[in-house]
């Protein structure tokens, strides 16, 4: 009982652990860019092929690998707080990794103007930056791979709260003024107010996260349904409003997850009071006087266990 405990433990936050974990990631990603040139090296379009069923395949992987999660509840050692055990290790890094190919593939790919283009503003203004149509084949498989990477990421990450109840990121009374004098600190306007593991605007930006994530999934399956199910003479007539509307949503909620991708990439590498956070999301570890600092209410928590 003793050793499983130990080896939980190294297993939450040895860095060898999260080097696996980031070599793992790496060599699927490597893995799967060279089986995407391959396929499109081959004229073929993975969204028209039985590879289809791979998407199934990331779920299930996700949610197994969610529900045989065990994260550290919480760990004090040499003056440093485990704040981001393996498990969130995986899921951050999973998240982004697709969240950016598809980002990256989708912007590349252009929005598609046309469906506003009777509108008085038109704001899906980028085109497509690629002409080719072996570069556009490409494209398309590649946002395959970042879908992959998305749903395995968002199946783990909902498998595991789900089977711990966790709700210490979920929003709670007052955050939104929470949150407001959060960002005034910042700028030395007001006191910064206790905090719990979450941070109220991380609370917010959460369920914001979770509507914009979800929209672009939703309506990403009805686009591949169309590939699947809807094609052929006898496309039922509905099917032409659903995809417009699953298009327009899809293409809006891309485009404003890629501006706050960028915004949220920009503000961490720019306020120093978010540097020991990056640190962690690599390490695992923040400092007892930051956690303190910044995060009282938990740091009391905390205390209280010891």
């Amino acid at each position: 009982m003793e050793n499983n405990k130990l080896n939980n433990i190294k297993a939450n936050t040895g860095i060898y652990a999260r080097l696996l974990v980031l070599v793992a990631l790496v060599a699927f990603l490597t893995g799967g860019y060279f089986w995407v040139l391959s396929l499109s090296n081959q004229d073929i379009l993975i969204f028209n092929t039985s590879f289809i069923w791979l998407l199934a395949v990331a779920v299930i992987e996700g949610i197994l690998f969610g529900y045989i999660r065990e994260d550290l509840d919480v760990l004090s050692k040499n003056g440093k707080i485990l704040r981001h055990p393996i498990g969130s290790f995986i899921d951050h890094w999973s998240h982004a990794f697709g969240f950016i190919i598809l980002a990256v593939t989708g912007l590349l790919l252009g929005l598609r103007t046309h469906l506003l283009e009777d509108f008085v503003f038109n704001y899906l203004l980028i085109p497509r930056l690629v002409s080719s149509a072996e570069m556009v084949n490409f494209l398309f498989n590649l946002h395959f791979l970042g879908i992959l990477f998305l749903l395995f990421a968002i199946s783990y990450h909902l498998s595991y709260h789900l089977r711990k109840k966790s709700h210490k990121i979920l929003p709670r009374s007052g955050d939104l003024s929470k949150s407001i004098k959060e960002t005034l600190s910042l700028i030395g306007l007001t006191d910064r107010p206790k905090e719990d593991k979450y941070e109220a605007i991380e609370r917010i930006e959460y369920v914001g996260w979770s509507i914009i994530v979800g929209i672009i999934v939703i309506t990403g399956i009805f686009k591949i349904g169309a590939h699947i199910w809807w094609v052929g003479p006898t496309t039922p007539s509905w099917t032409a409003p659903l995809l417009f509307w699953s298009n327009l949503l899809h293409d809006t909620f891309a485009l404003i997850g890629s501006l706050l991708l960028v915004v949220h990439v920009i503000t961490a590498a720019i306020i120093p009071s978010s540097w020991p956070f990056i640190k962690s999301m690599a390490t695992g570890w923040m400092s007892e006087e930051n956690v303190k600092n910044h995060h009282e209410e938990w740091y009391n928590e905390i205390k209280q266990k010891e």
